[in-house]
């Protein structure tokens, strides 16, 4: 038989088994695969020794035996790919391995982790999860003197990516108060080689804005920059509002992917019907601190910004696996669910009963960068933090039930789907 007989055969009989939609929009022109992912696993909140029960997890990352790596409490807690307890890293202090407080936990394509314990200090592991040392951001003079040449008045890194034993990814951000006008902060992808930095990207945030008070204030629906690690260390990167083009039906963004071995660059033009943005999410909030009587009232240049915006930006979130990048779309009905439970939370009042139970399921692109297309669409119940090896995995924890680390199985036909050619 041929392989094109065999390819026609195979997209028939996974298509048997994906949903459909009614025709008469380009989203339709794909196979779109329903309910994707299937809870399979999850644990952290009962029947686990009491030091490996979770408490305020900030940050989590899975191995490629399985082993799920979750900071909390001032420790890396480890698990196996059952959730069963392994051990215990670092401890609260500031000597070697310890952490002033654990947040974002970075594994590199080989293994090696480096975790945020605050001050601008990183620990940094080996695949083993030997420790390393201690990386300090501000002492680095290389990265020093290039913020010196980005003149910034104030900057920190926001994650860190060790590739091997020398060669590392930094993504920085910077703010230039000196800068004319209402749009100081900057964003930066910075390689280092394991001898020279060389900047990637250095994006502009049109998203966020001076107030009044010195600080910042920002809107999820102006866009934001979004990047993730790729096979053969490759990156993608991209700006939901830039790069893009709103024209209703037949829409579309790029998505930017940078070849770090050999400098190559391409680009994927990604096509979709944009969600309309409802006027209910166009005013933005006044923030409100009883604790410490603050109150600081938007910027009337961002309700601006927002007047003057039609649709959603291109999606909310990135994740990668391999050579796939899901691109997960925002969900009308979810973005009021959130501003409702964020008001709350602000008010000091209590969240609507059954709210978290009103969330609907979010519409996924999924790109294959090896053959450069979008290649098929999904249903996800949740917006996971970490995709790996056709699982996917997140941090529960929301505020009516103990936090808890959630795996799920994604449907083999995702990625059957994306090895088909057309």
């Amino acid at each position: 038989m041929h392989t094109r007989s065999i390819s026609i055969i195979l997209t028939g009989l996974i298509l048997a088994a994906c949903g459909q939609k009614d025709p008469g929009s380009r989203d339709d022109l794909l196979p779109f695969v329903d309910s994707a992912v299937r809870l399979d696993l999850s644990f952290g909140d009962e029947g686990l020794p009491e030091e490996f029960l979770l408490a305020e997890p900030k940050g989590l990352a899975v191995k490629h035996n399985g082993d799920i790596l979750v900071s909390d409490e001032h420790h890396i807690k480890v698990y196996d790919s059952r959730g069963t307890p392994r051990e215990r890293l670092g401890g609260q202090g500031q000597g070697p391995g310890e952490f002033q407080e654990s947040q974002e936990a970075f594994l590199g394509p080989t293994g090696f982790l480096a975790v945020e314990g605050g001050s601008s200090q990183f620990n940094l592991y080996g695949p083993d999860l030997t420790y390393l040392a201690r990386y300090n951001s501000n002492s680095d003079e290389g990265l020093r003197d290039y913020i010196r040449g980005q003149t910034l008045t104030f900057s920190y890194m926001t994650d860190l990516y060790l590739l091997d034993d020398s060669r590392r990814i930094y993504a920085l951000f910077g703010r230039n108060r000196d800068l004319p006008g209402k749009f100081p902060d900057f964003k930066y992808l910075i390689y280092f080689d394991g001898n020279s930095l060389e900047e990637l990207v250095k994006h502009n945030s049109l998203d966020s804005v001076l107030n009044d008070r010195g600080g910042s204030t920002d809107s999820p629906y102006l866009g934001d920059f979004h990047w993730g690690l790729l096979d053969e260390n490759r990156i993608v990167h991209a700006h939901t509002h830039q790069g893009k083009e709103d024209k209703g039906s037949g829409s579309s963004y790029s998505l930017n992917i940078l070849g770090l071995d050999d400098g190559s660059s391409s680009v994927i033009k990604v096509e979709y019907d944009p969600e309309v943005l409802p006027d209910s999410l166009r005013t933005l909030m006044t923030y409100h601190n009883r604790r410490i009587g603050l109150t600081i009232e938007p910027p009337p240049v961002l309700q601006a910004l927002l007047d003057d915006v039609q649709f959603f930006p291109a999606f909310k979130a990135l994740r990668t696996d391999g050579d796939l990048v899901f691109l997960f779309r925002f969900n009308p009905v979810n973005e009021e669910l959130e501003r409702s439970i964020t008001e709350a939370e602000r008010n000091g009042e209590e969240l609507p009963e059954g709210i978290y139970s009103r969330f609907e399921p979010y519409t996924v692109d999924i790109v294959d960068t090896a053959v450069g297309r979008l290649a098929v669409r999904a249903e996800f119940s949740c917006i996971p933090d970490v995709i790996k090896d056709g699982r996917a995995y997140r941090l529960n924890t929301r505020k009516d039930a103990f936090p808890k680390v959630e795996c799920y199985r994604i449907d083999p036909a995702v990625y059957a789907l994306t090895r088909i050619p057309q």
